[in-house]
């Protein structure tokens, strides 16, 4: 959705990929994603994006995807957080050039995947 020269793009729900997520969820198909970010970076109208998440995560290629087109946007992107961000969902948020998170919500990491030293603050 374009609002006035700024690009509003929502992931909300869970990502979904390669595999179908069930009937009941609500989810964002990459495929719908992808050729929206790449309007607003070929969009000489479009000055910039503004990406609203409250996601639970989801394909993590799809997510990978998502998060390199943010990216590769010559163009200035900010991403808010509201309610949650967890899984990919955390990279596709700190892909924009600016990323800011509401009082209230979560980010979540899997930390199966880390290792050394982990930081948790409120």
């Amino acid at each position: 959705m374009i609002y006035s020269n700024i690009y509003y793009l929502p992931i909300n729900g869970c990502i979904e990929g390669h595999t179908t997520v069930p009937p009941n969820t609500k989810a964002v198909q990459y495929e719908a994603v992808l050729p929206q970010i790449i309007e607003v970076s070929e969009n000489p109208d479009i000055r910039g994006l503004f990406v609203s998440i409250n996601t639970i995560g989801g394909d993590v290629e799809a997510g990978l995807a998502i998060a390199e087109l943010i990216v590769g946007i010559n163009k200035p992107t900010v991403s808010l957080i509201l309610g949650g961000c967890h899984s990919i969902g955390v990279a596709i948020a700190v892909s924009a050039n600016n990323t800011f998170i509401a009082p209230s919500a979560t980010m979540t990491l899997h930390p199966v995947r880390m290792n050394g030293t982990v930081v948790g603050s409120p």
